[in-house]
């Protein structure tokens, strides 16, 4: 529990984020880049100080319905919101806003591999990262999510 709520809030509480909404369903109108990230994603990997960490008894996945982002575990939900991305840039960027009026915001970066895996890359500072590369960031989080096939 304590390993899902540093993931969970090195990667949304610093962006001041509450829970997401509770609809299940995608918005009909969701924005095209949106789309690949809608549905629920397993969190297979996460690297923090370039050491990979035990994810296993986490169980913790991560929710896309259309703008929203929720985290949840075996024991409950974490904090979630507003995501928004651009993958316009090299590399294609995600952001984090808070929910909770206080305009905060990650801003981080992103890939699916083409075996359909998605990486999301944050710096605790509040910088955007420039690569994946988590030994040029040592205030970073990595963390790799698999779909769930439903």
């Amino acid at each position: 529990m304590i390993r899902s709520t540093l993931i969970a809030a090195f990667l949304f509480s610093a962006a001041g984020l509450g829970i997401a909404d509770d609809k299940k369903d995608a918005p009909k109108d969701v924005a095209k880049e949106l789309k690949p990230f809608q549905g629920k994603w397993k969190v297979v990997k996460a690297v923090m100080k370039d050491q990979e960490l035990p994810i296993g008894p986490l169980e913790m996945h991560f929710t896309f319905t259309g703008t929203k982002a929720e985290v949840s575990t075996k024991d409950g939900k974490q904090p979630g919101g507003e995501v928004t991305v651009n993958d316009k840039k090299d590399p294609a960027e995600i952001d984090l806003k808070g929910s909770d009026n206080t305009n905060t915001t990650s801003f981080g970066i992103y890939s699916f591999a083409k075996d359909g895996k998605l990486t999301l890359f944050f710096v605790k500072n509040g910088t955007r990262p420039t690569s994946f590369e988590s030994a040029k960031f040592p205030d970073a989080i990595l963390v790799v999510l698999e779909k769930v096939k439903e």
